[in-house]
């Protein structure tokens, strides 16, 4: 594992010094439906105890009852193997491709709750 540590007089001086050299700047806008539709995480329901049948079963039933125009579920803590891994836990989530997959069929897009930052599932090779 890799780290960087950040040093500085206060919080807004790290964010400031290392926003360049670990962010980029979007180069578009954000799609419209993630600001204007629900999002619909497994967070609410629970809490750290997911796998992969909850998730998809989670997504199902948020279909099922009228909210098919949702525009992502967030699936929260707990999915990884250690916080800031970012891979998903294989004991968990035997097919995460999978389990994308079929939850793209119901929703527009999937996010995984992450503790560092936030690394596309297509970088991850779990979507192609």
């Amino acid at each position: 594992m890799k780290y960087d540590v950040c040093i500085g007089d206060n919080v807004k001086s790290v964010h400031q010094s290392t926003m360049k050299k670990f962010y980029k700047k979007p180069n578009g806008l954000v799609d419209e439906t993630m600001l204007i539709r629900p999002l619909w995480s497994t967070w609410a329901q629970y809490k750290a105890d997911v796998n992969q049948s909850i998730v998809l079963e989670f997504a199902r039933r948020v279909v099922s009852e009228g909210f098919a125009l949702s525009s992502h579920i967030e699936i929260d803590d707990n999915w990884e193997t250690c916080y800031g891994m970012e891979e998903f836990d294989l004991n968990k989530f035997p097919n995460p491709a999978g389990l994308l997959f079929n939850i793209l069929k119901l929703f527009t897009a999937v996010k995984q709750h992450c503790y560092v930052r936030f690394l596309s599932m297509r970088e991850r090779s779990y979507l192609t």
